[in-house]
C-alpha cells in the first residue's frame, strides 16, 4: 500500500486555518472589545447603583421604579438568565446605593427610611425566599400555611397550617439577621389541621420570619411585632 506522507503545516496553512475557523470567534472577540450588548435587557427606567449575584438571581438597587417588566421601587430581584423580575419586592421609599448577599440574607444600604413596609434608616436585611414557596423534588405531601394572625401582633401569634399526611414538622422563627429565635415545633405531626401559639415575650419589636418545613418543602411568612 502506498503510504501518505503527512507534511508539516506551514505558516500559510496556519493562517488559512485560523480564517476558516469561522466568524464566531471574531465576533466574540469584537463583542468583548467593543462592548456590544447582548439581548439581555431588564430595561430599568432609571439609574442602577448596585448589583449582587446569588445563584441564578441578580439583585439590583438604584433609583428605578420599573425593571424586568414589573413595577419595582428602587430594589429588585431579577432572573439572571431572562432579566425578568421575580416576585421579591421589598419596595424602598428612596434610593438603594449598595447590595450584598451573605448566605441566606440580602443586605441593602441607601437613603431609604422605609423598606418592606417597615421603618429602616439606611440599612436593611432580608431573606430572599421570604415571599416565595420553595418546593423540593420529589414532594412527599402537601403543606398549607393557612394563617398567621394577628399580624401585626402585640402578643401571641396564632400559626395555623395543614398537612396532607403524617410527617416531621419544623416550625422556626428567625429575626431579620437570620438568627434562630424560637422553634415551637420540631416533631412528627399527624395529617390534618394544626394550630401553634408563639409569643414574642421580651424580644424586640420589628420583623420576624416564621418558617414552616415539612416533607422537603419550606414555606415562610413575615410577622411584625408592635407595641
Amino acid at each position: 500500500m502506498e503510504s501518505r506522507r503527512q507534511w508539516p503545516r506551514g505558516r500559510a496553512d496556519v493562517e488559512r486555518g485560523d480564517r476558516l475557523r469561522g466568524r464566531n470567534l471574531h465576533q466574540r472577540r469584537r463583542a468583548a472589545v467593543t462592548g456590544t450588548a447582548t439581548a439581555w435587557n431588564p430595561n430599568a427606567n432609571d439609574q442602577v447603583s448596585a448589583l449582587a449575584v446569588s445563584g441564578g438571581t441578580l439583585y439590583a438597587g438604584g433609583t428605578f421604579t420599573s425593571v424586568g417588566g414589573q413595577t419595582r421601587n428602587r430594589i429588585a430581584a431579577l432572573d439572571a438568565a431572562t432579566g425578568t423580575a421575580t416576585s421579591w419586592n421589598p419596595n424602598a421609599n428612596f434610593q438603594v446605593w449598595s447590595l450584598d448577599v451573605s448566605g441566606s440574607n440580602v443586605y441593602a444600604g441607601g437613603s431609604f427610611t422605609t423598606i418592606a413596609g417597615l421603618p429602616h434608616s439606611g440599612l436593611a436585611c432580608f431573606f430572599p425566599s421570604e415571599l416565595v414557596d420553595v418546593p423540593a423534588s420529589p414532594r412527599v405531601g402537601d403543606l398549607t400555611f393557612t394563617r398567621l394572625s394577628p399580624n401585626p401582633t402585640r402578643g401571641r401569634a396564632r400559626i395555623s397550617y395543614s398537612l396532607s399526611q403524617s410527617g416531621h414538622v419544623r416550625l422556626s422563627v428567625y429575626d431579620v439577621q437570620g438568627r434562630l429565635i424560637a422553634r415551637p415545633v420540631d416533631e412528627v405531626r399527624p395529617a390534618g389541621n394544626h394550630l401553634t401559639i408563639w409569643e414574642p415575650g421580651s424580644r424586640g419589636l420589628g420583623l420576624y420570619i416564621v418558617r414552616l418545613e415539612y416533607a422537603g418543602r419550606s414555606l415562610a411568612k413575615r410577622l411584625v411585632v408592635i407595641r
